[in-house]
């Protein structure tokens, strides 16, 4: 069968485009908001609209579809005219491989003619090979960490149990213990029940030791929509060495307030005086699962820790029993990850861009260590 691909035209394909996605993408919700949807993704986003071309048949038919969304992102100082890859589908009976790279080969040469020096995204196992076939390269790894917040049914209470557990063993043993039961109860979730009181009691003490005497003036809050301050935030903590998506509050009401199908809130670390914000993470909780998507902070280190303790004890009040975060980048996130008692989850998933021409081998050379990323899985899977 002869296949050709053609850009998105609405008067002509706009049932279409919504019928690729129904039928194959993994969020069985957007049926619902499709409409919705399409302006999100078209006409919102204060970066550019999404561009998207279509595989067609001989006949006109479409039968797969692939896009990308401007996403202007900061490598070593420097803002990059990037996009991230998304809405890769393939109908079910044309999924060979042959129609497949045709469609992403003409995204890249659309993304390279239209002033765009870098597309990345993590692809499924299926769109791996395609993209690897037309020149993108695999950067790294993503990597899911998961933080147990309990493991026993509620109703006892807690802060009791750790007063009386605290006055009993030293603040270093419970961090042993914690650290040894949060391990097993991810390796072996058969085993969390047994563990449930030490995870309950120990894991609450050891957030509560992360509250940093230098970080006291800080104090918690939890919004809606980003404001001004996330701007300030951006602007005066911005990274000169890691590449990472520009973070302005209108991106992210875009991204994750507007979000067509998921509920995301900000739960952010704030002056009591000033009210300036020093760190956020972008979270949703569903089915008792807190997920964070995205986060940023003045510091990668003190502040981020102290966010993370700050979360962990907010979640847990609003029900959750673990916390779940994928990322990709440097080691300094992961060490305060391990040090707020994540553990990785088994598996990974690849993360790949394509370099334009116009890059220079000391930008490519930034871009190709993947110690220089800072990417959270909202940034990577949109």
């Amino acid at each position: 069968m002869t296949y050709g691909t053609v850009a998105l035209r609405w008067q002509d394909h706009r049932e279409s485009l919504i019928r690729l996605w129904n039928d194959n993408l993994t969020d069985r919700r957007i049926a619902e908001v499709a409409a919705d949807r399409i302006r999100w993704l078209y006409e919102t986003n204060p970066a550019g609209a999404a561009r998207t071309l279509l595989c067609v048949t001989a006949v006109g038919e479409p039968v797969g579809c692939a896009s990308f969304i401007p996403r202007p992102t900061l490598a070593g100082g420097e803002v990059l005219s990037a996009a991230i890859l998304n809405d890769f589908a393939m109908d079910r009976a044309h999924r060979a491989a042959g129609p497949a790279v045709a469609l992403q080969r003409a995204l890249a040469r659309e993304g390279v003619a239209a002033g765009f020096d870098l597309l990345y995204g993590w692809p499924n196992d299926r769109a791996r090979g395609v993209l690897k076939h037309i020149g993108h390269r695999v950067l790294g790894s993503a990597t899911t960490w998961v933080k147990p917040l309990r493991a026993r049914p509620q109703g006892r209470n807690p802060d009791a149990i750790q007063e009386a557990i605290t006055d009993r063993v030293g603040k270093a043993r419970i961090a042993q213990i914690t650290a040894r039961a949060l391990a097993a109860a991810v390796t072996y979730p058969l085993l969390a029940p047994a563990l449930g009181a030490v995870l309950d009691v120990s894991s609450l003490t050891v957030d509560g030791l992360k509250r940093l005497p230098s970080l006291r003036h800080l104090g918690a809050m939890t919004l809606n929509r980003a404001d001004d301050r996330f701007d300030d935030l951006w602007l005066r903590a911005r990274p000169r060495s890691l590449v990472m998506g520009v973070r302005t509050a209108s991106y992210l009401n875009w991204r994750y307030a507007d979000f067509t199908t998921k509920h995301y809130r900000f739960f952010c670390l704030a002056d009591h005086k000033t009210k300036q914000i020093a760190g956020y993470l972008v979270f949703t909780i569903e089915r008792r699962q807190a997920v964070i998507v995205d986060l940023f902070c003045e510091n990668l280190e003190s502040t981020l820790d102290a966010l993370l303790a700050a979360f962990s004890l907010a979640a847990r009040g609003q029900g959750a029993d673990t916390i779940t975060f994928t990322y990709f980048g440097t080691d300094t996130l992961v060490r305060s990850l391990k040090a707020n008692l994540f553990f990785p989850r088994p598996g990974t998933r690849p993360v790949m861009a394509f370099f334009g021409p116009r890059l220079s081998a000391e930008t490519q050379g930034l871009l190709a260590d993947s110690q220089n990323w800072f990417m959270p899985d909202g940034e990577l899977d949109i």
